[in-house]
């Protein structure tokens, strides 16, 4: 069962910034991140399983093949919300966001 995938403002914004950051390097290597990241989304939809999050309540997976995670919540009526999109090298204290 694919489930309804819902973006926080804050995971579009995310997923925004740390594209622009790539490309402003690298704009092929933004492209294939970009890909990851939709597939990875993708995936979760189908399979909305991840780890426990350093934020209680939420989950986290690993995008392959890059340095990002992506913070999600299951939601009360069987969707799945993208909450944030982090990079691993963030300072991430425990139990609360990366601040910017």
């Amino acid at each position: 069962m694919t489930r309804k995938v819902l973006w926080a403002p804050r995971a579009k914004s995310d997923y925004g910034m740390q594209l622009a950051y790539i490309a402003g390097q690298d704009p092929r290597a933004a492209q294939l991140v970009k890909e990851r990241l939709d597939a990875a989304v993708g995936k979760i939809a189908e399979n909305p399983l991840g780890r426990p999050n350093r934020v209680a309540g939420y989950l986290e997976r690993s995008v392959p093949k890059t340095s990002l995670v992506i913070a999600l919540e299951l939601l009360p009526d069987g969707s799945v919300g993208i909450t944030r999109i982090i990079h691993t090298a963030r300072d991430w204290p425990a139990n609360r966001w990366p601040s910017d």
